[in-house]
Formats: structure tokens, sequence, C-alpha cells
């Protein structure tokens, strides 16, 4: 007599789609890779990279305090990987413009949007962008 190899019904597995690899679900369950795969996808459940899990725990405490562009370099993976990694977890981008603007924001409204822009090679519409949220008024002389 043949033993025949079970088939495991898509529910058997589902609640596992997303949270491990495709590849042990496929061997747990005794199933294609693909079949797997397919169910995930048509699901719109992400795949789950081991290799990107580990990698990203290396720098994920670098996420919004470090230019995302060093942390590629640093870490060997593309600038779109890490943005992405910060922004599913909600960390805001502290990037070059906040880290110029705390050197002039003491200046806004007392010297002209035009003379703050040269000094610290901004342009003047950023200047003036940050000076109208803060709700000062624009610089005049008397």
């Amino acid at each position: 007599m043949i033993a025949l190899k079970r088939r495991y019904a898509l529910s058997e597995y589902e609640h596992l789609l997303g949270k491990i690899p495709d590849t042990k679900i496929a061997a747990q369950f005794g199933v294609s890779r693909a079949a797997v795969c397919d169910a995930r996808k048509r699901r719109g459940i992400a795949a789950v990279n081991v290799q990107t899990k580990s990698l990203l725990s290396r720098y994920e405490h670098l996420l919004g305090k470090v230019p995302d562009e060093e942390i590629a370099a640093q870490f060997g993976v593309r600038k779109q990987a890490v943005s992405s990694a910060r922004k599913r977890r909600g960390i805001a981008l502290e990037g070059e413009r906040k880290r110029v603007l705390h050197k002039y924001e003491h200046l806004l409204g007392k010297v002209p949007d035009e003379e703050i822009a040269a000094q610290f090679s901004v342009r003047k519409q950023a200047v003036s962008i940050a000076r109208k949220r803060r709700g000062i008024e624009k610089f005049t002389r008397q």
C-alpha cells in the first residue's frame, strides 16, 4: 500500500502567512513554496525576510537620529530600505533643514529673511516659511 502525503488546507496555515518565511510554512505543511507565496500575495500580506529583519535590528536604533544615507552606507543597504523602515515605524526624518533651522531660528523676524538665507546658505522661501509657521512677523526697518 502506498502512503499518501497529506496536503494541508490553506486554513490550517493561513494564520502564519507573513509571520514566518514561506519556505518554513511549505516544509511544515507539505505544500509547495509557490502555493504558500501565492496565498500570501492574494491576501496582500508582505513576505517575511529573516535576513532583512536581523539586519534591520542592527540599525533600527539609529532611525530618525542619523540621516538615512549614512545608515545605508554604514550597513550596506539601499537608502530606500532605510527610509521605508523609518516611515513604517512613524519616525520623522531629522534632516538637514532642521539642523540648520536651529542655527538661525533666533533671528527670525529680527533680521530680513534674505540676509538669513544668504548667511546660512538656504533658500529665502525656506526662511520665510519657517518664520510664518512660528507666527513671527516679517522684519521691517524702522
